[in-house]
């Protein structure tokens, strides 16, 4: 067993434990830098969304207009930096993880478990976000989708 806190020496950690914290923060590590990745193909996407409006409204003649595809690269982008921020937290509390399994300091698991608590408060949060919008994109779908079927909004 490790002491984890040096001065009550209440706390300590097995070694299997170390051992699954140190797997943890690999995991975490691969995942986030998987995320990176895709973070950055989102924000090329973005991009294109905001550079390329009006040669994509162009194409899509009046189906979209201009704005709309600008005002979409807009909020990816918004999106992205989100995404962007949480795996920097992932990447953070991985590095705290592997740090305590390797040095043992009771300050690098701290740092580790602040990072991903963070991590876990915004995708909570956002969890939270995306159930209302759910909620409210059925009730809307379950009052217009009648109309829209009939033809009378279009």
């Amino acid at each position: 067993m490790t002491p984890l806190d040096a001065d009550s020496g209440y706390n300590s950690i097995s070694t299997i434990a170390r051992e699954h914290i140190s797997s943890i923060g690999g995991w975490m590590r691969f995942v986030a830098i998987v995320y990176i990745i895709f973070i950055a193909l989102g924000i090329l996407f973005s991009l294109t969304f905001l550079f390329g409006a009006g040669a994509m409204a162009d194409e899509l003649g009046s189906m979209i207009p201009t704005g709309a595809i600008t005002a979409g690269g807009i909020f990816m982008l918004i999106m992205m930096a989100f995404a962007l921020y949480t795996a920097i937290l992932m990447l953070k509390a991985s590095d705290g993880f592997k740090s305590y399994a390797v040095t043992g300091n009771p300050t690098a698991l701290e740092k580790g478990f602040v990072n991903n608590r963070t991590y876990w408060l915004i995708m909570g949060i956002l969890a939270i976000i995306g159930l209302v919008f759910l909620v409210f994109g059925g009730i809307a779908m379950a009052r217009f989708l009648p109309l829209i079927m009939s033809g009378a909004l279009g």
